[in-house]
């Protein structure tokens, strides 16, 4: 029974294919597969012969036609005001720090000289006003306020002219 069927390895050498080709047919059912019996072992899986006779005769890479060259997408060329707006865009100068609303950690360093990690030190223990959680923003406004008091040895948590004690100096 089921002789004349091709083992997958057999099928592999007949046709090319690889033999995961060969399970992922099985699986999605485009051929049909039993089981031939062996004395003395484990059954082995057979593959349907016309089908494999059908797979020897079919071409496994598409030969280019004439037209097939229509359905290459060609790349689009930009026109020349297209490309003179992106240009303009490109080139366009930043805002300068002073003039934005919110800045991040690294333009709030750049903006007020001071280090990224103290100003994300003194957002963490409310030193320093900021806006939601992490990645903080500051407001350049805060970040004055919080460097003209911090000069003036002020303590920048309530503000009320309290002046900082050396032990905490080092915090502020």
């Amino acid at each position: 029974m089921y002789e004349e069927w091709y083992t997958i390895k057999e099928a592999v050498a007949c046709t090319g294919l690889s033999e995961s080709t060969f399970q992922r047919m099985i699986r999605r059912r485009e051929i049909q597969r039993e089981y031939r019996p062996v004395p003395g072992r484990k059954d082995v899986i057979v593959l349907d012969p016309d089908r494999i006779r059908a797979l020897t005769t079919q071409p496994r890479h598409p030969v280019p036609t004439q037209d097939s060259t229509a359905l290459v997408a060609k790349p689009s060329i930009l026109s020349a005001p297209d490309l003179t707006a992106l240009i303009a865009v490109l080139r366009a100068p930043p805002i300068p720090l002073a003039d934005k609303l919110l800045l991040t950690t690294a333009e709030a360093a750049r903006f007020s000289g001071l280090s990224t990690d103290e100003l994300r030190a003194a957002a963490h223990d409310h030193r320093l006003p900021h806006l939601g959680q992490k990645p903080y923003k500051f407001r350049p406004a805060d970040l004055r306020r919080y460097i003209d008091r911090r000069l003036d040895g002020v303590n920048p948590v309530n503000g009320v002219g309290e002046k900082v004690s050396e032990e905490n100096e080092a915090r502020v």
